[in-house]
């Protein structure tokens, strides 16, 4: 790692936690600033897709400041939340603030698109929970799931439909802001680790035609679990914090429960569907298939982890 990508990732890092640990709403907005500036060396690399990206991201980030600044110094705002909350959710790139989301994450590499996709989720979801009394965040939550799930269904390239599928993940972590931080710590953090090993299998593709051309059938099938435990489809990892959750969003709103378990439904179409291209390819191709070794190993057992821990509950 060159030094100057291991500096701005520490400055990356410092400003999450100094958003996430400030005593007041400037201090917050200083580790946010922090964070952009930090990420937007990051995303320029040699590439026009890169660099157009990153401006894209750096318009949308500064005008998620301003608004925020602009709530910060106007009392009357600040009382309603609903302002401040319309700032963080463009930050977040929750809908109907998604648009720039599936455009910004398609020309990154895939580490920094699962950087986006994931760390950068932190700060801005820490300053909503201070946000709770706002009437607009159920209209967030909505559009969130709705948009994330709809707008992946007729994705090819694989960037874009991660992000959608991030965008509904954002629905469901608006929803543990309201009800429970503890159980949105922990969401994201399994969330986080999903998406950190999903990119690194996909580090090589950018389509969906490319996944199953690959000749190591062992990896097709390795990312066909890991998709699915992104979608949440039980037994897998990425079931369990769901299933935590949704215990946790019943008693805030049933009828929000009932939107985001539907709309998991349709990531898991789109996964599901991702999934029976690998088989259908392989069958077809005769694709040889290789002794498993650790490298492959690692993310088998993260995405099936919740196996055992599941059972165990369920028995016990």
């Amino acid at each position: 790692m060159k030094a100057s990508k291991a500096l701005f990732t520490i400055t990356l890092i410092t400003g999450t936690l100094i958003t996430m640990s400030s005593p007041s709403w400037f201090s917050a907005w200083m580790g946010l600033e922090i964070n952009l500036l930090s990420f937007i060396p990051l995303l320029m690399h040699s590439t026009p897709q890169a660099t157009e990206s990153a401006m894209k991201y750096f318009f949308i980030q500064a005008m998620g400041s301003i608004m925020m600044m602009f709530t910060i110094i106007t009392p009357i705002l600040i009382q309603s939340n609903t302002m401040l909350l319309s700032a963080l959710a463009l930050k977040l790139g929750a809908a109907p603030f998604h648009f720039w989301l599936p455009h910004a994450a398609k020309g990154t590499s895939w580490f920094n698109t699962a950087t986006l996709l994931s760390w950068q989720k932190i700060a801005p979801l820490s300053l909503m929970t201070f946000t709770k009394n706002s009437p607009a965040i159920v209209i967030i939550i909505i559009a969130s799931a709705i948009m994330g799930a709809w707008g992946g269904i007729n994705e090819l390239r694989m960037k874009p439909l991660l992000a959608y599928s991030s965008i509904n993940h954002i629905a469901w972590l608006c929803t543990l802001t309201v009800t429970s931080t503890t159980v949105t710590a922990f969401y994201l953090i399994t969330y986080m680790i999903l998406m950190y090993t999903m990119f690194s299998l996909l580090h090589k593709t950018s389509h969906l035609s490319q996944m199953w051309s690959t000749s190591r059938s062992s990896l097709s099938t390795i990312i066909s679990l890991t998709m699915l435990s992104l979608g949440g489809l039980p037994p897998l990892t990425g079931f369990l914090p769901k299933w935590i959750a949704l215990n946790q969003i019943i008693t805030f709103s049933k009828p929000i429960a009932i939107i985001l378990v539907l709309s998991s439904v349709f990531l898991i179409y789109y996964y599901l569907r991702m999934t029976w291209m690998s088989l259908t390819q392989s069958k077809t191709t005769h694709i040889y298939t290789p002794t498993t070794t650790s490298k492959t190993w690692t993310p088998m057992l993260v995405s099936t982890a919740a196996l055992p821990l599941i059972m165990t509950w369920m028995l016990f």
